[in-house]
């Protein structure tokens, strides 16, 4: 009787333990839609204030921005999310510390290395780009450095539970101060540019990553680990050889996210890929729930895996996907009901982006129904699957709008982009299940939302 009562009252606590990780993502959710509004706001902005030619150009650089950035960061932004939970639930404050300074040196390191062969690449290829460019690609190189600064401290925030600092500089303080920023400089009737908004948005990143630094500083002892020098050493090359493969994770990760405006900035003219980018930018409303529970959950799952708790594993995993999935089909339908509304602010001529957010947003669906399987694949040390999944789908992206384009125009470009994110997940659900022993898929019974376990 007794034993009865203690497995229910444990399964409770379990339970209330699962709650108050969909709460923190249901916070972390409506912080980030909030933010998204703000995003949204900033892009219309950007749109009005630059013209659809340079709104093309900037949309474009952004998007290289992103994938270089992603890619100077070596992995450090992802690993933390790893390494940061377990270290911090075993009080490992040293190594905590340890893992932070040399993170940040090694991606300094990278950084500028990375922005100084842009430069070069810019000095002999150059003439390959159109006048108008490269102005803003001088900028982009000048600022990868700050920008990959930004991402770690992301990761690393993530890492720590520090929802709000992963989300609120970035995503809410910085489209506000960049948009005030670039219309008071229009009031001295100074012509607003694709190259000084990137320098805007980047030096305004700079001064918030300072505020940033300054809290990390307040919060994190400086503690060295309690080991001797040669250990440290192991350490750190432990970290780096951990971190640098994921390197190849989020390049195609951030290929396969990204592929789509890039290789519309080579095929079409740059008034189209405006259109197709505030088209997934009014979708991405509805793709920031899976935002929200990636967040939360990938340290939920880190902590789990680090106690090797296999079945409260599973349970996160099946919780996460099954509310991801159950909140992203009303996100998408509210957002598509929304469409022409929220195209017609960017301009009549964007109007005809709506089957755009038709496609894209079912594309988000079939990704919705696996949840945050790509992170759990990072999260217990499976990156080369991951990478192998992402690459399938890379690929088949591709080929798929480099097939389309031509024929269809920006909409080629969305099918391959939805059709890719269906197969991944269906390639997560089935390595997951037979390679780690962990069913991802939602539970298709939206009563069940609050206490679905593995099925």
């Amino acid at each position: 009787m007794i034993a009865h009562y203690r497995q229910k009252l444990e399964a409770l606590f379990a339970r209330i333990g699962q709650l108050q990780a969909v709460i923190q993502a249901m916070s972390t959710l409506l912080t980030r839609v909030f933010a998204a509004g703000l995003a949204y706001i900033f892009q219309i902005y950007l749109a009005k204030s630059l013209g659809i030619e340079n709104y093309g150009i900037f949309v474009t650089f952004w998007t290289w921005q992103v994938i270089l950035t992603h890619t100077s960061v070596m992995g450090f932004s992802e690993s933390a999310v790893r390494f940061l939970p377990k270290y911090a639930t075993r009080a490992r404050a040293d190594f905590v510390y340890g893992f932070m300074s040399n993170g940040l040196k090694f991606i300094l390191i990278t950084s500028i290395s990375t922005a100084a062969l842009c430069g070069a690449a810019l000095y002999f290829f150059g003439n390959l780009l159109a006048d108008n460019m490269m102005g803003s690609a001088i900028v982009l190189a000048v600022g990868l450095p700050i920008l990959a600064l930004e991402l770690y401290i992301e990761g690393v925030s993530r890492g720590l539970g520090w929802y709000r600092m992963a989300v609120v500089p970035g995503f809410i303080l910085r489209p506000v101060i960049v948009m005030a920023t670039l219309f008071v400089i229009s009031l001295y009737n100074i012509p607003l540019t694709a190259e000084l908004a990137l320098a805007v948005t980047i030096g305004v990143t700079l001064f918030l990553i300072c505020l940033q630094a300054v809290y990390i500083k307040i919060h994190v002892k400086r503690i060295k680990p309690a080991t001797s020098q040669s250990h440290r050493k192991r350490l750190r090359r432990y970290w780096i050889y951990a971190a640098v493969p994921l390197v190849v994770v989020t390049g195609v990760e951030e290929l396969l996210y990204w592929s789509d405006i890039v290789i519309l900035g080579f095929m079409m003219p740059s008034e189209s890929v405006s259109v197709y980018f505030a088209a997934l930018r009014c979708m991405a409303i509805a793709g920031f729930i899976h935002y929200a529970f990636m967040v939360v959950f990938a340290r939920e799952f880190s902590l789990a895996n680090a106690e090797g708790d296999n079945t409260e594993l599973q349970n996160r995993v099946h919780m996460a996907s099954t509310w991801t999935f159950w909140l992203t089909i009303p996100a998408v339908l509210v957002t598509l009901a929304a469409g022409p509304f929220l195209l017609s602010l960017f301009g009549e001529e964007f109007v005809s982006g709506q089957v755009i957010m038709l496609v894209i947003g079912i594309g988000l669906v079939g990704k919705s129904i696996v949840g945050q399987a790509s992170n759990l694949l990072i999260v217990v040390g499976r990156e080369r699957l991951n990478v192998m999944i992402a690459g399938y789908a890379l690929v088949m992206n591709i080929a798929i709008s480099v097939t389309l384009v031509p024929v269809f125009g920006i909409v080629g470009a969305a099918i391959g982009t939805a059709l890719s994110q269906i197969v991944r997940s269906a390639l997560l659900y089935y390595y997951c299940r037979t390679k780690i022993g962990v069913s991802v898929i939602a539970h298709f019974d939206p009563r069940k939302v609050l206490t679905a376990k593995a099925s």
